[in-house]
């Protein structure tokens, strides 16, 4: 702490569905806040996930994975995605180096 005041700021965690974002924050914070499954799609709202260190703490928000899609409920969960963007200072951006990019990388880049 700086003369006594806590210095905090919002994370969002954005990338494709499965590229680990939900198993980062939960290493990141120390416990599982968020659902962690070998199947895509798993987190379908925002959650968030606090790291507190002396110097501050970071509020982690897990986004369901950005894809592009003409489904109703995957256009749903792309605009949370949006939300979390508009709702943070930061945003750190994940992506899977094992796989080709896709769309969704060019995208959100």
């Amino acid at each position: 702490m700086l003369h006594g005041i806590m210095k905090s700021a919002f994370v969002a965690v954005i990338g494709r569905p499965s590229s680990g974002k939900s198993t980062l924050i939960n290493t990141l914070c120390g416990e599982k806040v968020s659902i962690v499954a070998a199947s895509p799609q798993t987190t379908r709202n925002k959650v968030r996930g606090i790291l507190t260190t002396p110097l501050g703490q970071l509020i982690f928000i897990d986004t369901p994975g950005f894809h592009i899609s003409e489904k109703k409920f995957n256009i749903h969960m792309t605009g949370l995605v949006s939300s979390a963007l508009e709702e943070t200072e930061l945003v750190l951006y994940l992506v899977d180096a094992t796989r080709i990019p896709g769309e969704e990388e060019y995208r959100i880049a």
